[in-house]
């Protein structure tokens, strides 16, 4: 009876423990298991496609845009911190499928304990990236698109550690490691199913990768993108900065002015020295005692004409002046708007490496009418130089009318003293002469008045030339930063929200 028992276990036990044919050991067993083939290739083709993860998000950034240069080191972190964890997974598995050493069962836990360590990085610190990828693409979708992504690579990795511990538990009872092991009938096999299950998962696993890798790349290209924008744009703006464009203009157009007008006013001198030489050819009036105011008419004009130096001087420095504030206008400050501070900009450049589901689209929809901003200034400041320009050569043509006026203030002096000078009788002479020099008195002192109102009103009037210039320079920044660039603004976030 007893051995009837007996025979009747064994036949159960034999039932029971099946019996592998692939001929070689596998999993720290000194038994062959069915399927360890077909996880080799799964881990192989695994690897390959975590390696393609970082393949593309080495990158060099030209520009200083603010946020491009933390969210690629961010980008690449995630790339490399997942790349890492990932071969530590999976370098474990590449040892264990084929080992026949009973102490590599210990790489079971290598495995688990590597699957947690990613899944606390997702926990962790992908959370305050994606937090801080927030905060500089001012956007949830790229922290979204990462969170979703990388989430499901976790659950997978999850569902593969559930399956290794199958495995692990049904190797452990081959080996006789389990606790309370009946060894009456020690399993002697592992069931293919469980070995199976493991290359299932980590298909799986695999399966989720792509989405990763396209999330990275793609972040890193739409940074590249938005850099190699910048860049361009920054050089354009540059030429629209770019002083001396328009100085030139400004000071060729005050050198006429100035030049012209102090030419003019120098015929003034020489007109005068001419009219000296003539007055003291008249020999019959210097001995006269009306002769003294002869004297006082030249000395009045000599005085005022002395001037003439400093005069054009003035005039020639406020004139400059134009040309030399405005390069000081247009040299960028802290108040200046540039391409690193423009709102519109940041916009366009949010919403591209935002990740958005039409970032690419209004990208492309935007940029060349962002970029023509910087072409409406160049064609704005020479506007207004242009026009400016204009009234400088009217001011010219002003000033150049009062020269003429001036000369006939010395054009007759002369030729009445001469009547006086020819006059015969002494007496009648003399008081000639008193009664012309009289009259020139006041028309020396109205020439006075007037050349120097002439210069006054030159030097005005280029103040005043400066500062309208000024103010349309100015006015053109506020014009395109607050009315054209807010208006592309709007536009451009409408476009990321809501698509065409």
């Amino acid at each position: 009876m007893l051995g009837t028992w007996v025979l009747s276990l064994g036949v159960i036990c034999l039932l029971q423990c099946s019996v592998s044919g692939e001929p070689r050991p596998d999993f720290a067993l000194q038994a062959t298991v069915y399927g360890t083939g077909r996880l080799g290739t799964a881990i192989v083709a695994t690897q390959s496609t975590v390696t393609d993860i970082q393949a593309n998000l080495q990158i060099t950034l030209n520009s200083t845009f603010p946020g491009l240069s933390d969210l690629l080191q961010l980008t690449q972190e995630v790339g490399e911190t997942v790349t890492t964890l990932l071969g530590n997974v999976l370098n474990p598995l590449v040892s264990l499928a084929p080992s026949r050493a009973s102490a590599d069962v210990s790489l079971f836990n290598t495995v688990l304990g590597e699957i947690v360590s990613f899944r606390n990085f997702l926990s962790t610190r992908l959370n305050a990236i994606n937090v801080q990828m927030g905060s500089i693409v001012r956007s949830g979708s790229l922290p979204s698109q990462l969170a979703e992504s990388l989430g499901r690579l976790g659950n997978g990795l999850l569902l593969l550690a559930r399956a290794l511990e199958a495995l692990q538990s049904a190797v452990s009872a081959v080996l006789g490691l389990n606790s309370g092991e009946v060894n009456v009938c020690s399993p002697t096999s592992i069931r293919p199913k469980l070995v199976y299950a493991v290359v299932y998962e980590l298909r799986t696993v695999r399966a989720y990768l792509p989405l990763v890798t396209y999330v990275l790349t793609r972040t890193v290209e739409n940074i590249a993108l938005a850099d190699q924008y910048v860049v361009r744009l920054s050089g354009e703006a540059q030429n629209v900065q770019e002083p001396l464009q328009y100085v030139n203009l400004v000071t060729a157009a005050t050198s006429s002015v100035g030049t012209a007008v102090n030419n003019g006013a120098f015929t003034l001198v020489t007109r005068f020295n001419t009219v000296q030489s003539e007055v003291s050819a008249l020999n019959n009036i210097g001995s006269l005692m009306a002769y003294g105011k002869v004297v006082q008419v030249l000395s009045s004009f000599n005085t005022t004409l002395g001037q003439f130096n400093g005069l054009a001087s003035s005039l020639t420095s406020s004139l400059a002046d134009i040309a030399q504030q405005l390069q000081n206008a247009l040299v960028p400050n802290a108040g200046t708007p540039t391409v690193n501070n423009s709102e519109v900009v940041a916009a366009l450049v949010r919403t591209l490496v935002a990740n958005g589901p039409y970032a690419r689209y209004c990208f492309y929809k935007y940029e060349e009418l962002v970029f023509g901003l910087a072409n409406t200034g160049l064609l704005g400041v020479e506007a207004c130089v242009s026009k400016e320009v204009m009234r400088l050569q009217q001011l010219r043509a002003t000033l150049l009318a009062t020269v003429p006026l001036l000369m006939y203030d010395l054009d007759d002096f002369t030729a009445e003293l001469s009547v006086c000078n020819s006059t015969s009788n002494a007496s009648s002479r003399n008081d000639c002469v008193d009664m012309v020099a009289g009259y020139y008195l006041g028309v020396a002192s109205n020439f006075r008045t007037t050349l120097f109102n002439m210069y006054s009103i030159g030097s005005t009037e280029a103040r005043a030339s400066r500062n309208r210039l000024l103010a349309c320079v100015r006015v053109l920044q506020y014009e395109i930063v607050d009315g054209e660039g807010q208006s592309l603004k709007t536009d451009i976030q409408r476009c990321a929200q809501n698509g065409p």
